[in-house]
């Protein structure tokens, strides 16, 4: 059995499974999350036949653009000569990331995709949600949208009232969700719980956002807010508890109902066969084998990129 380190990267990926299961459950128990796949199904099926075609074309080609990079990242290039730097590098994995990248990495910006998602995906899964409710609207504006809303705040800078958009109605409340599993919907809200400039906690500003105005999904929405406080707390503690342990298998022996939150490349590592340890020898350390050769590659380039424009 292999020993495999708790490194900052694993446990980070442990953690987002950890929040995933805590959301589940607290979700559930507040009906948040029964209101949230209720408005969301209800968008989906409103974007229509066109919409779904769309959505299965984009998984479909995930699934093609993610098996055809591992393939070829697979195969053995008996031409390639040995890599000169990052900038030089001629590898199979290398053009496949820049043909299939080019177009995805384009409409996702410089923001990585979530965890869940392949970075291949062509169309960009919501992380979450804006809405704006007020059960005291009329029916006629639940689930549409609702644009540049604020109910106004203080400018803690200068000073001065900003005043509470003309769509602004007494009551109306904003929440923002966060998606445990990323998901596929026709709109993208956006708006944030405070302004940078405000003075107030509660200073919401919503570029674009969903209005709801049915009473019994804007009595279990209302509940987002403890239910966040809840997960929060709830991934604080397995944060902590993951801070005394320095490797897997400390941790399961720990806690083995935890199996379930460590990926399984994590798993399938720590049950290969360890490594035979070799015989030390007394070689002679030479300076230039201080620095690792990664590193070399990289500064080598870099002297070199600021010679060519200084001669240019």
């Amino acid at each position: 059995m292999a020993s495999v380190s708790l490194t900052l990267s694993l446990k980070e990926e442990m953690i987002h499974n950890y929040r995933k299961q805590v959301q589940t459950a607290y979700e559930s128990k507040y009906d948040v999350g029964a209101a949230i796949d209720t408005i969301c199904a209800t968008l989906q099926n409103g974007g229509g036949g066109q919409f779904t075609e769309l959505c299965n074309a984009a998984i479909r080609y995930t699934e093609l653009a993610d098996k055809f990079h591992e393939d070829l990242t697979n195969m053995t290039l008996p031409l390639n000569s040995p890599s000169q730097g990052r900038y030089s590098q001629t590898t199979h994995e290398t053009a496949t990331q820049i043909f299939l990248r080019s177009s995805s990495w384009y409409h996702h910006g410089s923001n990585p995709p979530p965890q869940c998602q392949s970075d291949l995906m062509p169309i960009r899964m919501q992380e979450q949600i804006v809405f704006v409710v007020n059960d005291k609207r009329p029916m006629k504006d639940n689930l549409e949208l609702i644009a540049d809303w604020t109910p106004g705040y203080t400018n803690k800078w200068e000073e001065t009232k900003v005043e509470a958009s003309d769509n602004h109605v007494d009551g109306d409340l904003c929440y923002v969700h966060d998606f445990a599993t990323p998901i596929l919907l026709p709109i993208k809200t956006a708006g944030q719980m405070k302004s940078h400039d405000a003075a107030e906690d509660y200073a919401p500003v919503v570029k674009l956002g969903l209005m709801v105005s049915e009473s019994s999904l804007v009595n279990a929405l209302k509940q987002i807010p403890e239910t966040d406080k809840k997960i929060r707390e709830a991934v604080d503690k397995y944060s902590d508890f993951l801070l005394q342990f320095n490797t897997l298998k400390q941790y399961l022996d720990g806690y083995p109902e935890g199996r379930s939150l460590v990926p399984q490349w994590a798993m399938e590592k720590m049950a290969s066969p360890a490594k035979k340890p070799q015989p030390k020898t007394n070689k002679q350390v030479e300076a230039k084998d201080l620095m690792p050769e990664d590193l070399r590659d990289e500064m080598n380039n870099v002297i070199l990129e600021n010679k060519l424009l200084g001669d240019s």
